[in-house]
């Protein structure tokens, strides 16, 4: 039996963009998507074991450049939910770049907030019997299929 769920992970990188590019503030939005494989033995307590990860090969990495005169949320969430479906990730997103947008840290001029979106899908593939994971370096399975229930 296989089940999955999906976590995100964001985070941004703020620096001065120097005047090459114009007076307006720019957001580069950067999206990578992993699929992470996590085996749940039933058989012993649901022991959990991580099977590694890699990128997802079905969906392209995508860049978005969205160019702002300042970071007022409401403006912000408006150009955010046009790129993004989900509204709950597109307050996100537009939390990330307000907030690092307003630190006191930053110098004078416009700035350029590189947002980086890691989406990983866990993929939990539910073994009803014992299996423990080889750690040589083909990173086989070895399951007891030796149980009469199976």
């Amino acid at each position: 039996m296989e089940t999955s769920s999906l976590k995100v992970e964001i985070s941004a990188q703020v620096t001065s963009q120097g005047l090459s590019l114009g007076l307006l503030n720019s957001v580069l939005i950067s999206q990578c998507r992993e699929i992470e494989e996590v085996l749940v033995d039933e058989s012993d307590d649901g022991n959990i074991t991580s099977l590694g990860s890699y990128p997802d090969s079905s969906v392209r990495a995508q860049l978005s450049l969205l160019r702002f005169k300042d970071f007022e949320p409401t403006t912000v969430h408006q150009q955010i939910k046009t790129r993004f479906n989900d509204p709950v990730l597109s307050r996100l997103i537009t939390d990330q770049i307000v907030l690092d947008s307003q630190r006191k840290d930053l110098p004078q001029g416009p700035l350029l907030i590189t947002v980086f979106l890691k989406f990983t899908k866990k993929e939990y593939i539910v073994a009803p019997f014992s299996c423990s994971l080889d750690d040589s370096e083909s990173r086989r399975i070895l399951c007891d299929l030796s149980r009469g229930d199976v």
